[in-house]
Formats: C-alpha cells, structure tokens, sequence
C-alpha cells in the first residue's frame, strides 16, 4: 500500500467514528507496523490535520469550526521568512505545518504548530541552539505552510499580506477541514 493510499484510509477510519482508534488498530487496518502509524499520523499533522492523541488512541478533532489552507511560499533567507511568519500569526492564522518537495526525497513535512510572535521566536531560538536550517533553507526557499484560520476571512488576509510582501507563490488551495 502506497503512503498516500494508507494515510487516506487512516484519515478514514478515525473520520468514520466517534470513539478513539489505536495504534495497533490502524496498523493491522493498514498491515504496517505501528511505527509506520505513528510517523504518518505526524505526517498528517504537519498537512493540517487535527489528530488527536490520547491514552485510548488516536481521535480526529471534529468540534472546531477552522478551516485550514496550504499557502505555498519562498523566501530567500530567515529574516523573510520570520516575516511571513509574523505576518500569518499576527493575522489570525495558525502554522500547523510546513512542507517542501526535496529533489529524490519527495515531500518532506513538520508540524509546527506556531501560533504567537513568542512561539515564532522559541522556535528560531531552537533553530540556532541546535545550528540547524529551516525545511524551506535547505529547499531553495520554496515551502508550503498549513495554515488554521478561524474564518475565510482571516485566510483572504493573510493571504493578501503575503502577495503584497512578495512571499506568496500563485498554487494557493484550501484542504479539507481535520
């Protein structure tokens, strides 16, 4: 089974229930190990879905009502790309993930989760402590974000924002909401 394929059927079983699914459950659904179910399930994540994890299994997060957009992006540096940041959070958005096609390596997708100037900061601040490169660095500076806004509204903004700055690149979609 084809990573897309399986991170589709994961997707869903847990949209199909109400009660938690486990680890086991999906691997054995899947017939990959439970490794497997935990690196796709970040990977799902990281594309903007709302998985929750708890003691009983995994649970999708149905009672909010955001929607989520996967904004594709470049910037040439880290100061640009702090500005993208700024500019998203302090809009109303929410950075659940980011993704960036790397040459052989395909898709290559993080969660995030940046919701403040703050957390904008620890994670810079973590960034240079372990003297690493952001994804979008070591791609070229073409990234995608995924992004959780309360509204259409707030999507439109920020999306506006990043055009007039220069940052946003033109194959801009909605995914369906986690």
């Amino acid at each position: 089974m084809e990573n897309t394929e399986r991170r589709r059927l994961i997707l869903q079983k847990l949209r199909s229930t109400d009660t938690s699914v486990t680890g086991r459950e999906l691997a054995e659904l899947c017939r990959v190990s439970r490794q497997i179910i935990v690196s796709d399930i970040a990977m799902l994540r990281a594309e903007g879905a709302r998985i929750l994890a708890t003691s009983q299994g995994y649970l999708i997060e149905k009672d909010r009502k955001s929607e989520t957009m996967e904004i594709p992006l470049y910037c040439p540096d880290r100061d640009a790309l702090r500005r993208e940041l700024d500019i998203i959070v302090d809009n109303g958005g929410m950075i659940r993930g980011v993704s960036v096609e790397y040459g052989l390596y395909g898709k290559i997708s993080c969660a995030l989760d940046l919701c403040s100037r703050r957390d904008i900061r620890k994670w810079h601040e973590e960034l240079d402590a372990q003297k690493l490169q952001p994804l979008s660095m070591i791609a070229g500076g073409k990234h995608s974000f995924y992004v959780e806004m309360e509204n259409a509204e707030a999507g439109e903004e920020i999306l506006r924002l990043l055009k007039e700055a220069g940052y946003l690149r033109e194959e801009t979609h909605q995914s369906e909401e986690a």
